[in-house]
């Protein structure tokens, strides 16, 4: 019997697990954003739902991060 995985299914989902990996990573925002190379609103318009990153940009959080990316799209 296989286990079934439960994704996302909104913005605000990943807003959330966004949020929460920088956090455990014990980065501010703004560390993120330099490590990333984002502008000044981006990071907190994807922690907020407002906006949805590319999967390049995924890429580069869950590795700034250090979690994969499948951890920041399986619901918590």
């Amino acid at each position: 019997m296989t286990k079934k995985i439960n994704y996302i299914e909104s913005n605000k989902e990943l807003a959330i697990n966004l949020r929460r990996a920088r956090e455990n990573a014990e980065l501010t925002q703004s560390s993120a954003r330099s490590a990333i190379g984002l502008n000044r609103s981006c990071l907190t318009y994807y922690e907020l739902g407002r906006s949805t990153p590319t999967i390049f940009t995924l890429i580069k959080l869950s590795m700034v991060y250090n979690v994969t990316i499948e951890e920041l799209l399986l619901k918590h």
